[in-house]
């Protein structure tokens, strides 16, 4: 049954729509040891595979383990202290709710070492006096509360390090080693991990490596930043060539879009026109997210209106009130403000508007707008040729032919434009 749900991943497989047969098709592989890559504009419901994936696999007894390298990225950047604790963290706390043991981890990251410390060592004292006797937790732990002692005294940490960072990678292998079970970890927004190659020459190699010769452990990973996780998996050169099977997800076409709405508001006991369903394919153009926002938005409406049916009348005025609304505001600024904090400029900013007020899709047209706008010429074979690659690498913009770019997300254009022409009247 379809659920209108917005603003959060879904993680119930009776609220997943369209993917069954991916599904079907992925679990019989990833029982079997084959690890994959979802790749993917923002919005596409790559998260939503994840969690329905794990939710499954855990249903049928093996462990699993979700890391979202993106959520702990404070400053812009995935540091390394950060990974390491996020890695550990995330596979322990969740393997010990997997065993019936409900310890805490995940919220530690950015604690101070003397807080994980302290936290740590009363976690060890209450394990160790306890019938739990498996090792390999009790190990990583022991090692992460000796890696937080050197932190807190500023010691030197170059070798507590490896050997945690070693530790971190072999553990979910250790834990299926000692259940004799098959431990899949999922691990989202994985092309951060390029962060961490100013810390430590070689890591790509390492994870490779620990990831390839491990039996009984298995890799789901996602990327919406899809010129980055495109370029650590698919060419001879990159560090995680062949090491995942890589699948597209794609926005919905339009016949499904259409279909998800009519099931969506069926379920919600509407009906909707034939019209009203071409005004809302048209402009959200197949991406799960905003099918999901514009259908709880003309639910809404209909309610307001006391009526049980969506025309035309409420469509439009959804579409044209939906710039307008807070919660996609916020959603998008949320966008932008992660595009400036992570490329440090804001002229990455002002060639997205320009592609959007101006429906410049060549850098020759970008480049003569904005060398006027800026009141000096722009080598567009230069400068600004790397900033559109800066914005192909964090996936808001796609080539759509040679020489030609566009915006990823049409709602995301949309509202750029809009917002500039707001301003300027």
């Amino acid at each position: 049954m379809v659920k209108f749900i917005f603003g959060k991943p879904i993680k119930s497989l009776e609220d997943f729509y369209d993917r069954e047969e991916l599904l079907k098709s992925m679990l019989s592989y990833i029982e079997k040891g084959q690890s994959y890559a979802l790749i993917g504009f923002r919005r596409m419901g790559k998260t939503s595979i994840l969690n329905v994936l794990q939710q499954i696999l855990r249903e049928r007894g093996f462990l699993t383990s979700f890391i979202d390298l993106e959520v702990k990225m404070e400053r812009g950047y995935l540091d390394p202290v950060s990974f390491l604790r996020l890695y550990n963290f995330s596979i322990l706390e969740d393997y010990f709710n997997q065993v019936g043991l409900f310890i805490k981890l995940k919220h530690l990251v950015h604690e101070t070492p003397s807080k994980i410390v302290l936290v740590l060592s009363e976690i060890l004292g209450r394990l160790k006096s306890s019938s739990f006797k498996v090792q390999s937790p009790i190990g990583s732990l022991e090692l992460h509360l000796e890696f937080e002692k050197v932190l807190y005294e500023n010691r030197n940490r170059i070798e507590i390090e490896d050997m945690l960072l070693e530790n971190i990678l072999k553990l979910p292998e250790n834990l299926s080693q000692e259940h004799g079970k098959r431990f899949i970890v999922f691990i989202d927004e994985f092309q951060f991990i390029r962060d961490l190659k100013a810390w430590r020459k070689g890591i790509f190699h390492t994870m490779r490596s620990i990831y390839q010769h491990q039996e009984k452990t298995t890799y789901i990973i996602s990327g919406s930043a899809v010129g980055m996780i495109t370029d650590i998996l698919n060419s001879k050169d990159a560090p995680f060539y062949m090491t995942f099977m890589p699948i597209q997800v794609k926005p919905f076409s339009q016949e499904t879009a259409r279909n998800y709405l009519y099931e969506g508001f069926i379920s919600e006991g509407f009906t909707v026109t034939k019209n009203a369903l071409d005004i809302l394919v048209q402009n959200v153009d197949g991406i799960p997210a905003w099918l999901s926002y514009i259908g709880q938005k003309c639910i809404f409406n209909a309610n307001e209106q006391k009526t049980r049916t969506i025309d035309e009348k409420i469509a439009s005025d959804v579409v044209n009130k939906m710039y307008e609304d807070s919660l996609l505001i916020s959603e998008i600024e949320k966008d932008l403000t992660k595009l400036r904090t992570v490329t440090k400029t804001p002229r990455i900013l002002k060639i997205l508007e320009i592609m959007a007020k101006y429906d410049a899709t060549s850098p020759s047209e970008i480049a003569q707008i904005l060398s006027k706008q800026e009141g000096k010429p722009i080598p567009q074979s230069k400068i600004l040729q790397l900033y559109l690659e800066r914005l192909l690498q964090y996936g808001y913009i796609q080539k759509e032919s040679r020489g030609k770019y566009i915006i990823a997300d049409p709602i995301l254009a949309q509202y750029l434009k809009r917002k500039q022409t707001s301003n300027s009247t």
